[in-house]
C-alpha cells in the first residue's frame, strides 16, 4: 500500500500488483504492458521472455488491473481513478530518466490511449511509443454507447451469479471466446488451458463489477486524439484477420497514417494465438521508437565526384549513356560517425542535372557551424526528415539530392542507436512479412531493344543474371517483349 498524508490523517493507498521481467538502466526504454479483460500479467509472459532473451537491457511491466489477478481486491470507481492507480504504478517502477513505450491488449488498449492523453511531465517527456493490439479507440454514436452498456450489464449479472459455482463461471469463460469475435481460437490446442487459467486467477463476482464500474460505454473516444497526435508520436494497431471487426478499425486508422500489422492466423486474442508475431513487430517498433528520438549533429559535410565507363552504352530516352556520373557525400558526425550517400542523376530520366545537384549540395558544404538532424520537431515520418534539409537548403531539393542525403543521414542514424539496430530492424520486418535476406542479387540490363533481342537475353542469363531489366517504350518494343515472355 501506499501512504499519503491528508492533514493529519495517513491515508492508505492500493497498490497495484506488478510484474518485471528484466533490468533496465536509465538509458534503456521501459515496455509498459496493460492486459485485456479476464487477463493478469502472466498474459504477457511468453512473448516478455522472447524479448528480454533477445534484446540485452530490455526491462518490461506489466501491471495487474484492478479486480484481476493479483490486484483482484483493489476497487477504482471509474476510469479518472484506473489511469490514477496506473499511472502511480509507472511513476514508482521507472528508473530516474528511463523512457517507456506503453503496449496494451483489448482493454489494455483503451487504457494506455487515456493513459497517453494525460497532461503531465512523463508523458511529455518520457513516452516513445504506444502499441495497440486489438484495441478499440472508441464508441462514438449515442446508439452504440447504449447497446454496450446494456450488454455489459447483462454479463455482469451472468458473472454475479457465478460467484458461488466455478462450473457455472468457467462455462461463461466459454461462452464468452465463442464469439465470431474470437475467431478460430476454440480449436486452438491450447484453448482449455486458457480456460482453465482464467477461471483459476480470477474472481467472477469481481470481473462483474469491473464490467460495471468500467462500462466502455463511457470511456469515451479517441479518435481525433490519434489523429492529431500520429504525426508526432509513434503508434502502432495490430489485429487479427479473423476479427472482422478489428479489420475495420485497422482500415481506418491507416487512413490516419497509423501503422497497422494484420495477423494471418488469429482472431482477437493475438498475444495468446501469435506470440512470436508479436515480438518481431514489437522489436521493429521499438527500433522504431528509439530512432524517433534520436538526432545527431553533423559536423563535416564532403562530396567527391565519380564517373565509371559502362561496358555497354544504354539509351535512356533522347540521351545516350556511356558513363555513369554521380557525387558520392560523406556525412561525419561530432560524436565520430561517418555514412555515406549516392547523388547519381541519370540523363535523360531525370530533370536535374549533375551540375544542379552539385549546386545544391554547395550549400550544405559552406555551412558555417554544425546542424542537428532531423532536428527536435521533425519526426522520421512520411517526408519530414526531407523537409528538414530543405528548411536549410532554404529551397526543394531535387530527388537525386534528397535520396543522398537521406542515405547519409539514415546511416549515422544507426550508427548512433547503436552498430545493432539496422540489422535488429530489418531482421524484425523480414521475419514479420516472411522475407529471407539470405542473399542480395545484381540485377542484368539489356541496353537496346534492337538486333536479336533473344540473342541479348542469353547472353544476360550465361552470365548469371537471373532477373534483366529492359528498357521500353511501346509499339514494336512491346511486341518483342511478348514473344521473349511466351518463347
Amino acid at each position: 500500500m501506499n501512504r499519503k498524508s491528508c492533514g493529519d490523517e495517513i491515508v492508505e493507498r492500493p497498490r497495484l500488483h506488478r510484474r518485471r521481467w528484466g533490468q533496465g538502466t536509465s538509458d534503456s526504454v521501459c515496455y509498459v504492458l496493460l492486459h485485456g479483460f479476464m487477463g493478469t500479467c502472466d498474459d504477457w509472459a511468453e512473448v516478455t521472455k522472447q524479448i528480454t532473451d533477445a534484446q540485452a537491457g530490455s526491462h518490461c511491466l506489466a501491471v495487474d488491473l484492478p479486480y484481476h489477478g493479483g490486484s483482484v481486491g483493489i476497487d477504482c470507481d471509474g476510469w479518472q481513478e484506473m489511469r490514477r492507480l496506473v499511472m502511480e504504478c509507472i511513476e514508482e517502477e521507472l528508473l530516474v530518466g528511463e523512457d517507456f513505450v506503453m503496449i496494451g491488449y483489448s482493454f489494455g488498449g483503451r487504457l494506455a490511449l487515456q493513459l497517453a492523453q494525460i497532461d503531465c511531465e512523463i508523458m511529455k517527456s518520457q513516452l516513445r511509443g504506444v502499441m495497440l493490439i486489438s484495441a478499440h479507440p472508441g464508441l462514438e454514436s449515442e446508439d452504440e454507447r447504449r447497446l454496450r452498456e446494456m450488454v455489459d450489464l447483462r454479463r455482469a449479472a451472468e458473472l454475479d451469479a457465478c460467484q458461488t459455482n466455478r462450473a457455472a463461471f468457467r462455462c461463461f469463460v466459454e461462452r464468452w471466446y465463442s464469439t465470431s469475435l474470437w475467431g478460430s481460437l476454440p480449436l486452438d490446442a491450447r484453448f482449455a488451458h486458457l480456460v482453465d487459467r482464467r477461471v483459476a486467477c480470477n474472481d467472477a463476482q469481481r470481473l462483474g463489477q469491473f464490467l460495471i464500474v468500467m462500462d466502455a460505454s463511457t470511456y469515451g473516444t479517441s479518435w481525433e486524439w490519434l489523429k492529431k497526435r500520429a504525426s508526432s508520436l509513434p503508434i502502432l494497431f495490430i489485429c487479427g484477420v479473423e476479427d472482422q471487426e478489428y479489420v475495420n478499425i485497422g482500415d481506418r486508422l491507416e487512413q490516419m497514417e497509423i501503422p497497422v500489422v494484420r495477423c494471418m492466423s488469429s482472431g482477437h486474442n493475438v498475444v495468446f494465438q501469435e506470440p512470436s508475431l508479436v515480438v518481431r513487430v514489437w522489436r521493429a517498433f521499438s527500433w522504431f521508437c528509439s530512432i524517433q528520438r534520436t538526432t545527431f549533429r553533423v559536423s563535416k559535410v564532403e562530396v567527391s565526384k565519380y564517373s565509371i565507363p559502362l561496358t555497354k552504352s544504354i539509351s535512356v530516352g533522347p540521351e545516350r549513356v556511356q558513363y555513369r556520373r554521380g557525387l558520392i557525400l560523406r556525412l561525419s558526425s561530432e560524436c565520430g560517425g561517418v555514412s555515406y550517400g549516392e547523388i547519381a542523376p541519370l540523363p535523360g530520366l531525370h530533370q536535374e542535372t549533375l551540375e544542379h545537384c552539385l549546386s545544391q549540395i554547395d550549400i550544405f558544404l559552406h555551412l558555417t557551424s554544425t546542424f542537428e538532424i532531423p532536428g527536435p520537431e521533425y519526426r522520421l515520418t512520411q517526408d519530414r526528415l526531407a523537409r528538414w534539409f530543405e528548411r536549410l537548403a532554404g529551397s526543394p531539393l531535387a530527388p537525386s539530392v534528397r535520396l543522398g542525403l537521406e542515405m547519409a543521414s539514415l546511416g549515422l542514424l544507426f550508427q548512433r542507436c547503436g552498430t545493432e539496430s539496422p540489422v535488429v530492424m530489418l531482421g524484425a520486418l523480414c521475419q514479420t512479412f516472411d522475407v529471407s535476406p539470405v542473399n542480395v542479387s545484381l540485377n542484368g540490363v539489356v541496353p537496346r531493344i534492337d538486333g536479336d533481342l533473344k540473342l541479348s537475353v542469353q547472353s544476360a542469363i550465361d552470365q548469371g543474371f537471373r532477373v534483366l531489366k529492359l528498357k521500353v517504350g511501346c509499339g514494336r518494343e512491346m511486341s518483342l517483349i511478348e514473344y521473349l515472355a511466351f518463347d
